[in-house]
């Protein structure tokens, strides 16, 4: 029963037991290697025990690592193993490295139980830089055509059908990569991870330019988004999100005053540079700043509730909302609104003035 029990809470809170293992691993004796045959392990389990054991008794018993720390499983147990420092090197270079490094590593000089960490660790990451490479346990090979559930895109671009391809679900951009909405366009990605100067805050990638933060994509599979932080907005910018239900922006269009590259129509987010895609699932949006011009809402049919609490009245043309024919509620900070249909008003207790269709 006891067994039992910790299985199923393992996946809980073994992250924090693994930091716990790791704050102690300077005080473990580290792994004793021999002959791959002989290799043993000093293993310290969760009652204190230290037993030695050999590479076949411990790599069924696989659980996890971190950076200096390989942790099993066995009998109802955690144990751990500390690493060296030559897996440390090893492991953050496969983490943080660009290709030349990544070519250049090696995994000569560590254990057997390392080498099964890393293989775990990065089995079905994908490598890509002008082609994909794979770790195969001892170094970065190239393979083209690799599938696998994770792509590390390490410099340049890679076009949206090479992307679709590998099968991936998540995506990594290292510090030279280069990429737009378009890139995730049809893929099956439901998660970014970055390295500045991109940053990913709830599906939303941004790019410092060191003068602006700009808004570049969306994850795919995002239903509900908030974007904050950015000064402006590529063009289709979430054009790859077609899942959206609710979208919160800082303003509409890719800018949020007047300039010569102004373009203030909310549905610029979702064009491919000559037509607009704003998803038919869009029923949710929320502008907090900025201008809303005339017909900002241009190809917005499928809206149905705007909320505009928060914007400077001033700054909301009459005619801004003009072409939601599908919407059925908006909260504005002025009654100065044209909307087609038969609706109702009240006011409500921040003062903004809710309009409901009849």
């Amino acid at each position: 029963m006891v067994k039992r029990f910790l299985k199923r809470i393992a996946s809980v809170w073994v992250t924090g037991f693994l930091i716990f293992l790791g704050s102690l691993s300077p005080f473990l004796p580290f792994p004793r290697s021999a002959s791959a045959a002989s290799e043993t392990y000093a293993v310290r389990w969760e009652n204190n025990d230290v037993t030695e054991e050999s590479y076949a008794e411990l790599y069924s018993h696989y659980f996890g690592m971190t950076e200096n720390t390989i942790c099993v499983y066995r009998r109802g147990m955690y144990g751990m193993i500390p690493t060296t420092e030559r897996f440390e090197f090893v492991y953050d270079t496969l983490r943080t490295g660009g290709l030349a490094q990544l070519l250049s590593l090696s995994g000569e000089g560590i254990s057997r139980l390392e080498r099964l960490a890393l293989w775990r660790e990065f089995q079905g990451c994908i490598f890509y830089s002008a082609g994909f490479f794979v770790w195969n346990g001892q170094k970065l090979v190239e393979e083209e055509g690799a599938a696998g559930d994770r792509v590390v895109l390490l410099s340049g671009s890679i076009s949206s059908s090479r992307l679709q391809k590998t099968g991936a679900k998540s995506l990594e951009l290292r510090a030279e990569a280069e990429i737009d909405s378009k890139t995730l366009i049809g893929t099956e990605i439901e998660s970014i991870t970055a390295c500045t100067p991109y940053s990913v805050s709830e599906g939303a990638v941004y790019l410092d330019t060191g003068t602006a933060v700009r808004l570049i994509a969306a994850v795919p599979a995002v239903r509900e988004l908030s974007v904050s932080g950015n000064d402006y907005a590529d063009e289709g910018a979430l054009l790859a999100a077609q899942n959206l239900q609710s979208l919160t922006l800082p303003f509409a269009g890719n800018a949020p005053e007047y300039s010569h590259y102004f373009k203030g129509e909310f549905a610029e987010l979702f064009s491919d540079g000559k037509n607009y895609s704003v998803p038919a699932s869009l029923k949710k949006v929320k502008i907090t700043g900025g201008l809303l011009v005339s017909h900002a809402f241009y190809r917005c049919h499928g809206v149905e509730e705007i909320d505009l609490c928060g914007m400077n009245a001033s700054r909301i043309d009459r005619d801004a909302l003009i072409d939601c024919t599908g919407w059925k509620r908006v909260h504005a900070p002025t009654a100065r609104v044209n909307l087609c249909g038969t609706f109702q008003t009240y006011l409500a207790d921040c003062g903004c003035t809710v309009f409901e269709r009849i």
